[in-house]
């Protein structure tokens, strides 16, 4: 074998290698699982914010938001909700006076493209995504104290000291919370994000349970039941914030 075929080979060779094992670039997470420990340190039964947020849902995760990829977002990102695995298209963020605005575009659900009935037009189809398979989530970012020897969070502003800076073992850092809801009209999840008020370095991912949400003929009584349910939460807040 000549020195220029075995060259080619080599090259024939490393390309059907690439080709065959090399990994695709993975797509970020808008939203990576919180690890079972920490959940269960957060306390989330003594939370009444969370409570309450919890209070319509189907099912919930805590998750942990992927900061760079709603701050500075990639072209596509992956969001996991509940068994559904949906694609999404950044569009540009829109900046307000302290906030920021993510848009998604939902590309795929399950592993495969979102189709329409053929009968709609190129502009139909377009006006389809942009209106009903949109993730849109409002960002802020605050300045909070972190109490390395507890691991608890607290807002700077909490602080007063003389000089502006943050008690012993403890250091200031930036926290980035989202917040938004959107539906998946395909199957009429409702699909709601709120930071944690006891900690917004992590987030609920709340599937909304839409009976209790007061839509259907019992609507009426689903309401009175959450007025009975926010009058016992704010009895058991008053009643902490007395002992402590």
């Amino acid at each position: 074998m000549t020195t220029t075929c075995r060259l080619l080979c080599t090259l024939l060779i490393s390309v059907v290698w690439t080709a065959v094992f090399a990994k695709e670039p993975e797509i970020p997470q808008l939203f990576a699982p919180v690890d079972t420990a920490v959940v269960n340190n957060l306390e989330l039964h003594e939370d009444f914010a969370a409570r309450d947020s919890l209070y319509f849902a189907k099912r919930y995760r805590v998750v942990r938001l992927n900061v760079d990829a709603v701050t500075a977002p990639a072209k596509q990102m992956r969001v996991d909700l509940f068994g559904k695995s949906l694609e999404v298209e950044s569009d540009p963020l829109t900046r307000g006076d302290g906030y920021a605005l993510w848009h998604g575009r939902i590309l795929t659900r399950g592993g495969g493209p979102i189709t329409f009935n053929r009968s709609m037009s190129e502009d139909q189809h377009r006006r389809a995504v942009d209106d009903l398979y949109r993730i849109q989530l409002g960002t802020r970012t605050y300045e909070h104290v972190l109490n390395d020897s507890a691991g608890s969070l607290q807002a700077a502003e909490s602080f007063r000291l003389d000089d502006g800076t943050p008690p012993a073992g403890a250091q200031k850092i930036l926290v980035t919370t989202a917040s938004g809801e959107w539906n998946l009209f395909d199957d009429k999840t409702l699909i709601r994000v709120v930071p944690l008020e006891s900690d917004p370095r992590y987030h609920l991912l709340i599937e909304v349970d839409r009976e209790k949400h007061g839509e259907g003929p019992d609507r009426q009584q689903r309401v009175e039941e959450y007025r009975r349910f926010r009058e016992q939460l704010t009895k058991e807040w008053r009643e902490k914030k007395r002992n402590q």
